[in-house]
C-alpha cells in the first residue's frame, strides 16, 4: 500500500528551544520557503530574528509541493500584461529570476538543473500559448517556442532553460544552516496570539511571549489576519502520485488547460529508485468530493500516457492560496503601520515567489528603497476589475458553504456506526460532530472550524477534515494540519 507522505528526504530532529528570547528585532512566523528566505536575508544583515513554526522547517506547503523552481509559471504573463501592464510583468520576471538565482546559489548540490515547459495539446491551447510566448518575451523572459521530448503526445511547448528542481526538505535544511548566529529557530512552536505593544508587537506562543519591533506572518493564509486576506485569496488543493519509472526523465512540464497535469522526475540511486511525479486535479479545498478518486484519475492518466510506469509508492495532496489578480501579497499586514508584515497568495509558485516576496519584506524592514515588484505586490494595491469579480465569486462560495454546511449538519443525525476510512458530519444532541474511523479507532470532534465557524468536510483520500471556507485542514483526530486555524477541532 502506498504512503500518504511525500517522497522527500526525512526531516531531521526538530529544534525546540527550552526557552524563547524575551525580545528580538523580528519574529518570522512560518518556516516554508517564504519564512525561511526572510529569516536568511535578515540574518545575513545581522538582524536579531526568531523563526518560529508550528511544524518543522520545510514542513507544511513547502514540504508537500512538487518543488519546481522556475520563473515559468504556466500561463501568467499575457494575463499580467492585460491586467497590470507590461512594466509590472517585467518587474515580475526580474524578481522571480533574481529569486531563482538566489535559491540556486543557496541550494548547492541540492539543485538539479532542468528546463521548464508549458504544454499546449489542442488547437485552442496552442493559440493561447502563442499569446503567452509573445507576452513572456516582451516581459523579458527568454522563452522558446519548443516542444518537449518527454511529453507523450504531439504538442506545442513554451520552454525556459536554466530552471531547476529540488528536494524541498533538503533545500530547507540547507537554508536553515545558512541562517546565521543572529537567528533563533523554534520548531513545533505554534503562534497563538499577536498583540500591540509599545514600539512593536507581542507574539504569544501558548504561555510564552516574545516582544518584537516587526512581525512577519508567512503561514500561507495569515494565522493572524488583520487585513482580511481570507476574503481575498481562495484555498486550492491539488494531488500528486509518485510512481516508479525507469527513465531518466528531464523537463519539468505543466499543461495549459484541463485536465491539468504537472510532471517532474525524481532521481534515484539506481534506475529502480527513479520516480515520476504526476500532479493535478485542483479544486477548492474542502469542496473536492471523493478526493480518493482524484488520486485514481492521476494514476490512470500516468498509466495511459507514460511508458514503463510501475507501482505507486506515494500519494499526497498539497494546497496553496490563489491570488485574485495573479500577484502575491507582500508588505504591511494592515493599514496601521505597526511593524507587521504578510506574505501570501503565491498561487502554487511559492519557491521563486516566496523568495522574491521575502526580499520585498526584508527591504521594508531594513529601510531600503522599494522596487517596482515591491510596489506591485503591496497588499493595499487596488485590484483590477477581474480581481474584484474573483473576490466576489469566492466569497459567494464561502457564504454558500457556510449556510449549506450548517444546514446539512443540523438536519442530519450522526450515525451510530462509522465504517473504516469514512467520515461523517451530523447532529449529536445540541452539537454538530465530525466523526471518522481510521485504523479501527473512532474519532469524534466538534465539526466547527475554529477559524470562522465553517463546517468541515471529510477528505477520504487523505483522511483529513477540511474547511471549505478558508482552507484550514485537520488530521483525523482533530489536530491542526494547516491554518489559518491555530486551534484543533473541539
Amino acid at each position: 500500500m502506498s504512503s500518504h507522505e511525500p517522497v522527500w528526504t526525512p526531516h531531521p530532529a526538530p529544534s525546540v528551544p527550552d526557552r524563547l528570547p524575551d525580545r528580538v528585532q523580528v519574529v518570522v512566523i512560518g518556516a516554508g520557503i517564504a519564512g525561511l528566505s526572510t529569516a536568511v536575508q535578515l540574518g545575513q544583515a545581522g538582524v536579531e530574528t526568531l523563526l518560529a513554526t508550528a511544524e518543522v522547517v520545510g514542513g507544511g506547503v513547502t514540504g508537500r509541493s512538487n518543488s519546481k523552481v522556475t520563473a515559468l509559471h504556466q500561463m501568467i504573463y499575457a494575463d499580467l500584461v492585460d491586467r497590470h501592464g507590461i512594466e509590472t510583468a517585467r518587474a515580475y520576471v526580474e524578481a522571480n529570476t533574481d529569486a531563482l538565482g538566489w535559491l540556486r546559489d543557496l541550494a548547492g548540490d541540492v539543485w538539479q538543473p532542468r528546463d521548464a515547459v508549458t504544454v499546449a495539446r489542442d488547437a485552442d491551447e496552442r493559440e493561447q500559448l502563442g499569446s503567452e510566448i509573445d507576452a513572456a518575451q516582451r516581459a523579458g523572459l527568454d522563452v522558446l517556442d519548443s516542444a518537449s521530448d518527454d511529453w507523450p503526445d504531439s504538442h506545442r511547448g513554451m520552454r525556459l532553460s536554466g530552471q531547476g528542481q529540488v528536494d524541498p526538505v533538503a533545500l530547507a535544511v540547507r537554508m536553515r544552516d545558512r541562517l546565521g548566529e543572529s537567528v533563533t529557530v523554534a520548531e513545533h512552536t505554534r503562534a497563538t496570539g499577536l498583540h500591540p505593544a509599545p514600539g512593536g508587537r507581542i507574539v504569544r506562543f501558548g504561555d510564552r511571549s516574545v516582544r518584537a519591533a516587526h512581525v512577519v506572518v508567512a503561514t500561507g493564509m495569515p494565522v493572524f489576519d488583520r487585513g482580511g486576506y481570507f476574503a481575498l485569496c481562495e484555498p486550492e488543493s491539488s494531488y500528486l502520485v509518485a510512481l516508479r519509472h525507469p527513465g531518466e526523465g528531464g523537463d519539468m512540464m505543466i499543461t495549459v488547460g484541463d485536465p491539468k497535469v504537472s510532471i517532474r522526475w525524481v532521481e534515484g540511486a539506481t534506475p529502480d529508485d527513479r520516480l515520476v511525479l504526476v500532479g493535478g486535479q485542483p479544486h477548492r479545498t474542502g469542496a473536492g468530493g471523493l478526493t480518493s478518486q482524484r488520486y485514481t484519475a492521476l494514476e490512470a492518466w500516468a498509466r495511459d500516457n507514460l511508458d514503463g510506469v510501475g507501482e505507486v509508492v506515494a500519494r499526497w495532496s498539497a494546497m496553496d492560496y490563489m491570488s485574485p489578480d495573479r500577484l502575491p501579497f507582500a508588505g504591511p499586514l494592515n493599514r496601521m503601520g505597526d511593524g507587521s508584515f504578510v506574505i501570501t497568495g503565491m498561487s502554487k509558485w511559492g519557491f521563486t515567489l516566496g523568495a522574491a516576496c521575502a526580499a520585498t519584506v526584508s527591504r521594508a524592514i531594513l529601510g531600503e528603497e522599494p522596487t517596482a515588484f515591491d510596489r506591485a505586490v503591496h497588499p493595499r494595491r487596488l485590484p483590477d476589475l477581474s480581481g474584484v469579480k474573483s473576490v466576489v465569486q469566492s466569497n459567494a462560495q464561502v457564504g454558500t458553504h457556510m449556510t449549506g454546511g450548517w444546514a446539512g449538519a443540523v438536519l442530519k443525525r450522526l450515525p451510530d456506526e462509522v465504517t473504516e476510512g469514512d467520515g461523517v458530519v451530523g447532529r449529536k444532541g445540541i452539537d454538530v460532530v465530525a466523526s471518522c474511523r481510521v485504523d479501527g479507532e473512532r474519532h469524534d470532534n466538534r465539526a466547527v472550524c475554529p477559524h470562522l465557524g465553517g463546517i468541515v468536510t471529510w477528505n477520504d483520500g487523505d483522511r483529513t477534515w477540511d474547511c471549505p471556507l478558508h482552507g484550514s485542514r485537520f488530521d483525523h483526530d482533530g489536530a491542526v494540519r494547516h491554518g489559518p486555524a491555530n486551534r484543533p477541532l473541539g
